[in-house]
């Protein structure tokens, strides 16, 4: 079989009426006009479902796939144009004088903690094993993001994950969808101008170098994020941490090869 990509048309977002065919999700992926080629940022590519077949990687780093057909290439893909960078907003400058690290009198109690026997039934369905653990992450007291980790000796990290949104209903049912409150919205860039702010009073901080990274990537600021991680692991390079986000970073934007290189130094 081969890769059909008549895909001259424009791109459109997904609905609750016209749902991703791949995650099945009604939001952050993308029909071609002609509905024969989808993006989603939540199928890995390898793990697309019968008929489709990963293409490429969009200009935003998420993965195109394309309905397998017998007929040759016709039009070259048009992918999603990556959103320009949003203004950061201006650091508040910090007195460098007499600053101290601050410690919380004892270790929190309250951080999210796996628990195992909490896989539903709908994810079982889709192939998730029963001994996955799963973390909860709450945005507020009726929605929170749930976290499946489990081991995988296929997977080049030798373990895999999900990452799925729920709701409580007024009712009081569990809903596994966003649903249609308005969630609390990350301060990624307050985060970054943070960071940046940091590092122009300690340059060598390694926690704010791989703070600064991981913000870039939630950003989708792929490459930025690199130089971030590639500069705390310069600083810091007996922490295998470091590598393991350089190699999940490289992973996004396709570059298997050197992220598998990553992922090796983090086991040594």
């Amino acid at each position: 079989m081969v890769v059909t990509s008549s895909l001259h048309a424009n791109w459109k977002e997904v609905t609750k009426s016209n749902p991703c065919p791949l995650c099945q999700k009604p939001d952050w992926c993308y029909r071609s006009e002609n509905e024969e080629a989808v993006v989603c940022g939540r199928t890995n590519p390898g793990e697309e479902p019968g008929g489709w077949k990963y293409l490429k990687d969009a200009s935003d780093g998420r993965p195109i796939f394309a309905v397998e057909q017998e007929r040759e290439y016709l039009f070259p893909i048009r992918p999603i144009k990556q959103k320009q960078q949003s203004k950061l907003p201006k650091a508040i400058p910090l007195p460098s004088e007499n600053l101290e690290l601050a410690h919380l009198p004892k270790p929190p109690t309250d951080q999210p903690k796996p628990k195992a026997n909490q896989v539903p039934p709908w994810l079982l369905e889709k192939g998730i094993p029963a001994h996955a653990t799963e973390t909860r992450y709450y945005y507020s007291q009726s929605q929170w993001v749930s976290r499946f980790d489990w081991k995988d000796p296929n997977h080049p990290k030798g373990h895999n994950k999900t990452i799925r949104q729920c709701h409580r209903k007024p009712n009081g049912k569990v809903k596994w969808s966003k649903g249609d409150i308005e969630w609390l919205p990350y301060r990624i860039d307050e985060a970054i101008a943070s960071y940046r702010q940091a590092l122009t009073i300690k340059p060598d901080l390694v926690s704010a170098h791989k703070g600064l990274g991981d913000a870039f990537q939630k950003k989708g600021w792929y490459h930025d994020a690199v130089g971030c991680y590639q500069k705390a692991n310069e600083l810091k390079p007996d922490d295998a941490s470091m590598n393991r986000a350089l190699g999940d970073v490289m992973l996004r934007q396709g570059r298997e090869p050197e992220a598998l290189d990553y992922y090796r130094q983090a086991l040594a």
